[in-house]
């Protein structure tokens, strides 16, 4: 299941980007992958351990599981406003068990999980904000996805957001 995640996470980012073109999408995905790297240098920098026993070698915090959860969640709730309040909250929740899993499995301890979470949360909050305050990234994103140029912008997007999610060490 492990070897798997990270498939499953490009695929559904790959589906929401084919199926909607939409720029909120887009420049989601994108504020995912460059949490992900930020996500990947701090694991760098702090070089703490995972639990006693994990299968997992490298550095657990912050967990970027819950980073990544955290930030998709926060997007999918700010963004889509169409959604019943209800359902958000579902996609929050969803989010803290999949990242539970993590520490029942024994791969993060119960602080590498909220660290990674709240930076995850955080990161989309400041994303976002990003984009509220620059409508004009958001109008060139939808002209380029639009473009004849679209296809190729989704397929080089998602292939390196799945290369950026991939990438471990």
């Amino acid at each position: 299941m492990l070897d798997i995640t990270k498939w499953i996470v490009s695929g559904i980012c790959a589906l929401s980007l084919i199926y909607s073109r939409h720029a909120t999408v887009a420049l989601c995905i994108l504020g995912g992958s460059l949490n992900a790297l930020f996500i990947k240098a701090s694991k760098r920098l702090l070089k703490q351990a995972r639990p006693a026993g994990s299968v997992l070698s490298d550095p657990g915090m912050p967990s970027s599981h819950a980073a990544a959860l955290g930030f998709f969640s926060t997007c999918v709730c700010i963004h889509s406003t169409f959604l019943a309040l209800y359902v958000r909250g579902l996609c929050m929740l969803l989010a803290a068990g999949g990242a539970g899993l993590r520490y029942i499995n024994g791969l993060h301890t119960l602080p590498q999980l909220l660290v990674g979470g709240a930076e995850g949360a955080l990161s989309a909050l400041t994303w976002s904000m990003i984009m509220v305050q620059s409508p004009s990234l958001v109008q060139q994103a939808n002209r380029v996805l639009d473009s004849q140029w679209g296809d190729v912008c989704v397929f080089g997007l998602v292939l390196c957001a799945g290369a950026v999610i991939a990438w471990r060490e």
